[in-house]
């Protein structure tokens, strides 16, 4: 398992660089899987980069704790404009900041608790017809990789994240890895 180091530097009193520092070095966050330990730390950086204001020269990560309120991580999260993913994975990881720092005592008030996700529209991934499975096979005949990743998804019943990577350096075998976890939040 790869061990993922905080970058996150100069820390400075209560602020937000330091809340979340200290988040980054928990065994809470040492407990998430590798890929939500890389997603989780990148979306902090990139809010700690965040200037106060545009065109300031103070950041976000600079920014005292206690006068983060609800209005400054909304102005994180639309300052993704349309990249609604961004935005929704700032506001996830800024709930897991915010609920771990409450729950360590580090904070009295979690600014994140009405905290929305601006991508709440979506009926999710669409999900093939049979005409369009019969239009891929049709396409994908049998024995190219393609057809090969299709049919190992539909007939072993796995995820789309959970995809098949082909056979590589002349093996002979697939490797499967299951992405699912117990994680809710």
């Amino acid at each position: 398992m790869t061990t993922i180091t905080p970058t996150i530097a100069r820390v400075q009193g209560q602020t937000f660089r330091w809340l979340c520092s200290e988040f980054l070095k928990s065994p809470e966050y040492r407990r998430l899987h590798p890929r939500t330990q890389y997603v989780s730390r990148n979306a902090l950086e990139s809010c700690c980069r965040e200037p106060i204001r545009p065109g300031d020269t103070k950041l976000i990560a600079d920014f005292p704790l206690d006068r983060m309120a609800l209005d400054a991580l909304e102005v994180l999260r639309d300052r993704k404009g349309d990249k609604l993913g961004a935005a929704d994975g700032r506001v996830k990881a800024l709930r897991r900041l915010f609920k771990w720092a409450k729950n360590k005592r580090l904070i009295t008030v979690n600014p994140c608790l009405e905290l929305k996700y601006v991508n709440t529209n979506s009926d999710g991934w669409h999900t093939w017809t049979v005409e369009e499975l019969e239009q891929y096979e049709r396409t994908h005949p049998i024995g190219t990789t393609a057809r090969l990743g299709l049919d190992l998804l539909q007939y072993l019943g796995l995820a789309r994240m959970d995809g098949a990577r082909p056979p590589h350096n002349g093996a002979s075998f697939c490797a499967i890895t299951m992405s699912l976890t117990s994680e809710t939040d």
